[in-house]
């Protein structure tokens, strides 16, 4: 196994069982699976060729900084669906410019930027995400509520009889 060195932190043996705090046994390859896809901090090629093939079996051997992040969503009320949801969603905004730097940077604690997704969602900022869903929103209404503070734009406009205003139509 590998002992990892970074510069901002000590030394990390990518211990499958250490670092994981509170999140569920029963969780922990589903967090490191969808990290292996949307990886909050990539450790480098020759680590991700090393390790990405036992998480894809279901292996839990993830970098200290992923742990920390699944920790730390895990209290909010997060799952690792929900997490990988919540990227998805994230990614297909970036891909349409709807998701920008100089707008949404304060909801992250790392922007990501080059050919590897690292984004770093701020987890006190994202903490009513999964509240959202579990009341019902879809997984992207939940982001537009947390992306506007709790003041998403309308979902359209309900057509109107003539001389009546039109209605919007939220949730």
């Amino acid at each position: 196994m590998f002992t990892l060195l970074t510069a901002d932190s000590d030394p990390d043996d990518l211990s499958p069982t250490n670092g994981w705090g509170d999140v569920p046994d029963s969780d922990r390859p589903l967090w490191s699976r969808y990290m292996v896809d949307y990886a909050p901090w990539f450790p480098g090629v020759t680590l991700m060729l090393s390790i990405a093939p036992g998480m894809l079996r279901g292996g839990t051997a993830a970098p200290r900084k992923w742990k920390d992040l699944a920790r730390q969503l895990h209290a909010v009320g997060f799952t690792p669906t929900d997490y990988y949801l919540l990227c998805q969603d994230l990614e297909l905004r970036l891909e349409r410019h709807e998701l920008t730097e100089a707008e949404h940077s304060r909801f992250f604690d790392r922007w990501g930027s080059g050919r590897f997704w690292q984004f770093v969602p701020n987890v006190d900022l994202w903490a009513q995400w999964p509240q959202h869903v579990r009341a019902g929103r879809s997984p992207r209404r939940a982001t537009d509520y947390i992306l506007s503070n709790g003041a998403p734009r309308p979902m359209g406009y309900a057509v109107a009889p003539v001389g009546t205003t039109e209605a919007p139509v939220g949730d």
